[in-house]
């Protein structure tokens, strides 16, 4: 799956999972991947969304939530590379859920952010591996983890 097409014209390209149709699921777990670009937005839209063993990377996009709903739900990941864009889900009640024992990565770039609360498995550790690139800052964390 590739969100978004790189035009720098300022347009969007958006896929809205649609909490309504199975639970939110729309994304297979058997896709090879689920890449977020320049001009792509993925919008979990008060749903959760579980992607086991499907490598997800944002580059340049963004991975938001709005509705900013205050029931709790989940955008569930094992595998994460950032290179520039963003993961917001803003002061809605998403939650990043990073299971597995693959590393989120940080590629040089833009800065990579993070403005979510993350939660781990209970007792589990996450590397997250962050390349040194042109920007002052490589990678920002902005909300709460667990």
């Amino acid at each position: 799956v590739v969100i978004g097409d790189n035009d720098l014209s300022g347009s969007t390209d958006t896929l809205r999972i649609l909490p309504t149709i199975g639970n939110g699921n729309q994304i297979s777990s058997l896709s090879p991947f689920v890449r977020v670009q320049r001009s792509g937005v993925l919008d979990i839209n008060s749903s959760s969304l579980s992607l086991f063993n499907v490598p997800v990377s944002v580059v340049g996009g963004s991975i938001i939530d709005s509705s900013q709903a205050t029931t709790s739900h989940s955008l569930t990941l094992t595998q994460l590379t950032m290179q520039g864009g963003t993961i917001d889900f803003g002061t809605g009640a998403a939650t990043l859920t990073m299971l597995g024992t693959s590393p989120i990565t940080v590629i040089s770039g833009p800065t990579s952010r993070i403005n979510a609360p993350v939660s781990l498995p209970s007792g589990a550790t996450k590397v997250i591996n962050v390349d040194d690139g042109p920007m002052p800052i490589d990678f920002e964390f902005d909300k709460s983890h667990s």
